[in-house]
C-alpha cells in the first residue's frame, strides 16, 4: 500500500501585519463568520499597530453595510505577494467625517503565494495576434503563467505571439484587459473533430508581463480559488 502523502496544494504560512506591505487604498474583503457568510469589500485608510486597523466600510446599493461592535469578520488582503488573511473583530463604526470601521489588529497574519503554474477554469473569448495577423480564439484556463488557447490557427512549438486578456471582478469593481505577449509552450490534440475547422489547444507561456498585469492576474486567479472553495484562508 502506497502511504505517501501528497503535498498541500496550497501552503499556508504565518507573517506578520508588516510583511503583507500594504498601502493606504489597498482593497480588503470583509467576510462575516456568522449564517450566512457575507463579503464585501472597503480599502484601507490606516493602522495603528498593536491597536487598529481603519477600513472604509463597503457600501451595498448606496448604503453602507450594516456592521456591529464586536462583530467577529475574517479579512482578506490581495497583493503583488500573494493572498493574506487574519482574523479580527470591529472595534467600533464610526460615520463621522465618513464612514468607516476600526478593526482589531492581528497578532499574526496568514498568508498563501499561488505558484505561477496554477491555472483556473474560464471561459474567455480572445484575440491572437501571431505575425502581425489576428484570429479569434478562446481562453480555457489561465494563471499567472500562462494560459490554454484554442482557436482555428494553425501554431508551434516556440511561436510568438500576443493574446488579449480580459477579465472582470464585479465585488472588486475592477475590470482588466491587456495585450499579453506570449509562446507556444507545447501543442495538443486538435479538439472538435466533428467541425469542419476544427480548433487546435495550445498551451501559453506569458512573457513580459507588467507588474500590473500580474498583480491583476493574481487578484483574479485568488478569487476565482476562493469563490471556488479550493482555496481556504
Amino acid at each position: 500500500m502506497n502511504t505517501t502523502s501528497q503535498p498541500p496544494r496550497f501552503l499556508v504560512t504565518q507573517y506578520q501585519f508588516d510583511d503583507m506591505h500594504l498601502r493606504v487604498g489597498d482593497r480588503f474583503q470583509l467576510e462575516s463568520r456568522a449564517h450566512p457568510v457575507q463579503r464585501h469589500y472597503g480599502t484601507l485608510v490606516g493602522f495603528s499597530a498593536g491597536q487598529s486597523v481603519l477600513v472604509k466600510t463597503p457600501f451595498v446599493d448606496g448604503l453602507p453595510v450594516p456592521y456591529a461592535d464586536g462583530q467577529a469578520l475574517t479579512a482578506r488582503a490581495f497583493t503583488g505577494m500573494g493572498v493574506f488573511a487574519f482574523d479580527t473583530a470591529v472595534q467600533r463604526v464610526c460615520v463621522s467625517p465618513f464612514h468607516y470601521l476600526h478593526l482589531d489588529f492581528p497578532a499574526t497574519v496568514r498568508g498563501v503565494q499561488i505558484r505561477a503554474t496554477e491555472r483556473v477554469k474560464v471561459t474567455m473569448p480572445t484575440q491572437v495576434t501571431v505575425a502581425g495577423t489576428q484570429a479569434p480564439g478562446m481562453i480555457s484556463d489561465i494563471g499567472i503563467g500562462g494560459a490554454m488557447l484554442e482557436c482555428g490557427r494553425q501554431l508551434h512549438a516556440g511561436d510568438s505571439l500576443s493574446v488579449y486578456v480580459s477579465f472582470a471582478l464585479e465585488q472588486m469593481q475592477l475590470k482588466a484587459g491587456f495585450e499579453a505577449e506570449a509562446r507556444v509552450h507545447h501543442p495538443l490534440e486538435s479538439t472538435q473533430r466533428d467541425q469542419a475547422l476544427p480548433l487546435h489547444c495550445y498551451g501559453l507561456e506569458f512573457e513580459n508581463l507588467t507588474l500590473g498585469q500580474r498583480v491583476m492576474l493574481q487578484n483574479f486567479v485568488y478569487h476565482q480559488l476562493l469563490q471556488d472553495h479550493q482555496l481556504l484562508i
